[in-house]
């Protein structure tokens, strides 16, 4: 018997995968890249919701070189490098996928007692531009592209 497959793409989904949005300014920083888009990101989608007042409490989680977290209360964003491979084999782009696939990201049945649930509020995907060395004053400055998928959740404690 073959495994289950994963449903396909929405079609929003697959655009924004396809052609993400080109961000021109600013240059992003090589060292810092993924918490720079999520902290121009969060504080938009904070505001979007009517909940501006959490921008004052947001905080850096966690942090690896294909994903970055930021939290104000109960409220996540994510950034995630769609070509950064995870310590476990992972591409970005699946990771990512696999947490924006759904407007609820549910925990394993096993776990379900103890994890949250992740509810999507809002998700995106850009491509970025990362400063790839000194600037010359008057001249180009070298850059690389990255794209990165983001997205924001709020954080539902689990039942019991």
């Amino acid at each position: 018997m073959d495994p289950p497959t994963d449903p396909p793409l929405d079609p929003e989904l697959t655009v924004m995968l396809e052609k993400p949005h080109f961000l021109v300014d600013p240059v992003f920083p090589k060292d810092s890249y993924l918490q720079a888009v999520a902290s121009s990101v969060f504080p938009q989608v904070l505001t979007e919701m009517d909940a501006a007042a959490l921008i004052k409490s947001i905080r850096g989680s966690q942090s690896s070189p294909q994903m970055a977290m930021l939290m104000a209360q109960s409220v996540g964003c994510w950034a995630i490098d769609l070509d950064e491979i995870s310590r476990h084999g992972v591409t970005g782009r699946d990771e990512f996928i696999s947490r924006v696939r759904e407007p609820i990201r549910r925990p394993p049945p096993a776990l379900a007692a103890l994890a949250a649930e992740q509810h999507l509020v809002k998700r995106g995907v850009v491509q970025i531009q990362i400063d790839d060395g000194p600037s010359v004053p008057g001249q180009y400055q070298l850059c690389t592209l990255k794209t990165v998928g983001w997205y924001v959740a709020t954080i539902v404690p689990p039942k019991g």
